[in-house]
């Protein structure tokens, strides 16, 4: 039996699915080197809630795409964080860290911007 109302009706959407209620972004903490991508997945809850997100860094060094693929800027300095957000369709969140890998020798490097 499929429910639709015009708005959303008791916690169900307009499609008569259930609302979600969280999101899990995986891997939670991650890391990558500069000029690298990483593959990020987002799980909506409930199960039976519209699976669909959007994705978004909070920094300008990574830039991610519909599917949850990010890249990091090769300008990036290692040690610097920036926060993943996958936003389902009511605007529930979940968050992942990115952080960039120190380069080989152990100390960050000054960005030449």
């Amino acid at each position: 039996m499929v429910f639709v109302c015009e708005r959303r009706c008791l916690g169900y959407t307009r499609y008569g699915g259930p609302e979600p209620t969280g999101v899990t972004v995986t891997p939670a903490n991650a890391t990558a080197d500069a000029g690298a991508t990483k593959q990020f997945s987002a799980k909506v809850d409930p199960a039976e809630a519209d699976q669909t997100v959007t994705w978004s860094s909070d920094q300008a060094l990574v830039t991610i795409d519909a599917k949850g693929l990010a890249t990091v800027s090769a300008d990036a300095v290692g040690g610097e964080v920036a926060n993943i957000t996958a936003t389902a369709s009511n605007g529930v969140t979940g968050t992942a860290k990115l952080t960039v890998n120190t380069p080989a020798g152990g100390e960050a490097q000054a960005s030449s911007k």
